[in-house]
């Protein structure tokens, strides 16, 4: 046996009475706002442009604040990234000489000990005791 989901008599009934009731509540709805609308319609829309002027200014307003602290923190990074680059440039400079300092003192050493062992007797491409690379 299978049953029908919809009374067509029922269903008809109770669809036309919740549209006559929204139709209803519509209108009263309506007639109420009329009658206790506290403005005058060019009075709401002029107060609507108003106030749609003073959040377009406070949007103005806070886009220029926020677009001041961007700018204010890439001038900082730059000033860092500047700094960072610099003080790079002079421990690769550090490094550099240092590294050079400790190939002079290996070379100096070298020489040293191959003078020590009476295997050399003067520097090759030298005329003086100073260090082949510095």
């Amino acid at each position: 046996m299978t049953y029908d989901m919809h009374d067509t008599n029922g269903s008809t009934r109770s669809d036309s009475r919740l549209l006559a009731g929204l139709v209803a509540g519509a209108a009263f709805g309506g007639v109420m706002a009329l009658l206790f609308a506290p403005r005058r319609g060019t009075d709401m829309r002029q107060e609507l442009a108003s106030g749609a002027q003073r959040a377009g200014r406070r949007l103005n307003d806070a886009y220029g604040t926020v677009a001041d602290s961007v700018r204010q923190g890439a001038r900082r990074l730059a000033s860092e990234a500047q700094h960072l680059r610099d003080r790079a440039e002079d421990v690769a400079e550090d490094v550099a000489e240092d590294a050079a300092d400790s190939l002079r003192h290996a070379v100096d050493d070298a020489y040293a000990r191959l003078q020590s062992t009476g295997i050399g007797t003067g520097r090759p491409g030298t005329s003086g005791s100073h260090s082949p690379i510095g």
